[in-house]
């Protein structure tokens, strides 16, 4: 947890700045509160050593606002490591059927469209109006024989279900 050598924490323990517990085989065991205290305190790096301490550490920061850039600067760990943490704690806490989607893809797919994106709202609206020209064009190709509308998605919102 401090991730320093042996013999720094030897040296912590005879200055009276670490307080371990000896087991019956001779190991050192140290209070967690008493080692978080002494790493803030002397600003030693707390980074997560292992993958549930990092899931812990990131949902945290979700928690606290912070952003992917602060966790990543915080944690020490690359963005393609966490943001699919950062994804599923999003996918837990707000339910399946949201999309999270990061700046760095917004930026992507504006790229690709050619269109200046910068919200999920402006992707949105560009996705409903591709889906209305495009139903358009559809109509204009293959009008039904009675001449009425195609049918709806049963939603009342116009939009056809991909693959009709």
């Amino acid at each position: 947890m401090l991730r320093t050598h042996v013999s720094t924490v030897r040296r912590l323990e005879r200055s009276g700045q670490l307080h371990p517990r000896k087991t019956g085989a001779g190991e050192h065991r140290f209070d967690r509160a008493e080692v978080e205290a002494l790493a803030r305190a002397k600003g030693i790096d707390r980074r997560p050593t292992d993958r549930g301490q990092l899931y812990a550490a990131v949902w945290q920061g979700i928690r606290e606002a912070k952003s992917l850039a602060d966790l990543v600067i915080e944690l020490g760990a690359p963005p393609d490591e966490l943001a699919p943490i950062v994804a599923e704690y999003h996918a837990t806490e707000i339910g399946p059927d949201v999309l999270v989607l990061s700046r760095a893809e917004l930026h992507r797919l504006a790229w690709v469209t050619g269109r200046n994106l910068r919200t999920g709202a402006e992707l949105v609206e560009l996705v409903r109006r591709l889906l209305l020209t495009t139903r358009a064009e559809r109509r204009k190709v293959s009008v039904p024989h009675n001449g009425a509308d195609p049918p709806r998605d049963g939603g009342g919102n116009g939009v056809e279900p991909c693959g009709k």
